[in-house]
């Protein structure tokens, strides 16, 4: 595990919202490889707390590296992370841009409808079990929000109606499956 938070936070330090190399890597890392370790080492980490490390997933708001945990007697089908059909390590995005007031990073008030569009995201995502969304940059007069899972089309189905109800245009949303981008206007 020491290796692979290493490279995460090497990483981390290069973070951008483009789908290079380096961040393909980070999301492989953050929602395979972590996960996979600790599934592995569940036995070991269970110790006196006796939490089911099999089924958990990492992830949260802005890969805040938050480790959810489901009860043992939990379906995990919701909680594992997922990976697309066919894309081997290739992971599909969402990432929604919104032109907001002004240069910077919008009024106050933008930025509360954006936090509490994710909240409603993150909560049917996570009952859809499309994926996850994954936090928000806010800056040059945008707002852009990122969400992550197997397929990008079902994940979309299931935010659009969301990202649609906000009402800061010009706005679109990028479709990424692995190298391929198809981008829809909101």
């Amino acid at each position: 595990m020491g290796e692979l938070l290493s490279e995460l936070l090497d990483l981390q330090q290069a973070w951008q919202a483009q789908n290079t190399d380096p961040m393909k890597r980070r999301g492989v890392v953050i929602r395979t490889e972590m996960p996979n370790w600790l599934r592995k080492h569940s036995e070991a980490l269970a110790g006196d707390n006796h939490h089911s490390w099999k089924s958990c997933w990492w992830g949260g708001s802005e890969s805040s590296g938050v480790v959810r945990v489901s009860d043992p007697d939990d379906s995990v089908s919701g909680m594992e992370t997922p990976i697309a059909p066919d894309s081997g390590d290739e992971e599909h995005a969402v990432i929604a841009h919104f032109r907001l007031a002004g240069d910077g990073f919008g009024e106050v008030d933008q930025r509360e409808q954006i936090y509490e569009a994710e909240q409603v995201m993150e909560t049917a995502t996570e009952k859809a079990g499309v994926g996850e969304v994954d936090g928000n940059e806010f800056g040059g007069g945008e707002a852009v929000v990122y969400a992550y899972g197997p397929d990008a089309d079902a994940l979309f189905k299931v935010l659009e109606p969301t990202l649609r109800s906000l009402p800061f245009r010009p706005a679109h949303v990028l479709l990424r499956r692995g190298d391929v981008e198809t981008r829809v206007d909101l």
